[in-house]
């Protein structure tokens, strides 16, 4: 998103400035690139890493906040952003900028990686105790996992090979 804001700040602020027909065509060229990005990355991705690391006890009430949460700021952003075009112009642009390079900064810091570990690894991440199988999986990184606990590759297929 951020590699289409920067080229779509650039011409919007060209045909602001000129009035360049192609710097209009380019602006609409990058628009679609910027929402290719979004749709990619801000649509399944927070739904998925959401529900993915939350306690069994607290997803559905945590998934609720999430949506609710997303969708006032949707609607927000639909009343908000063709009065901000209309007043401040490419500025918008650049303030979207400035919260795409915030939000990397705060992923990068602070979203724990949960690629490639069990879901019992990712409780762990994030300081929850569970039963698994009678076998205590305590803390991730505070103490090993149990040996007992199996990841298989492919399922619980019979023949497929252990993790």
């Amino acid at each position: 998103m951020l590699c289409a804001n920067i080229p779509l700040v650039v011409s919007n602020a060209q045909f602001a400035k000129t009035g360049s027909k192609a710097s209009a065509y380019a602006t609409v060229v990058f628009l679609f690139f910027y929402n290719a990005g979004f749709n990619i990355g801000c649509n399944p991705l927070p739904y998925a890493y959401t529900a993915e690391i939350m306690p069994y006890s607290v997803r559905t009430r945590g998934m609720a906040v999430f949506i609710t949460s997303s969708n006032a700021a949707l609607v927000a952003n639909t009343y908000v952003n063709p009065i901000a075009l209309d007043r401040i112009g490419y500025w918008m642009f650049v303030f979207y900028a400035g919260m795409l390079v915030l939000a990397i900064v705060i992923i990068w810091l602070w979203f724990p990686e949960t690629k490639g570990r069990t879901l019992e690894e990712i409780s762990g991440l994030f300081g929850e105790e569970i039963q698994t199988e009678g076998v205590d999986v305590v803390k991730y990184g505070q103490s090993e996992i149990a040996d007992e606990i199996v990841v298989l590759k492919g399922g619980a297929k019979s023949g497929v090979e252990p993790v």
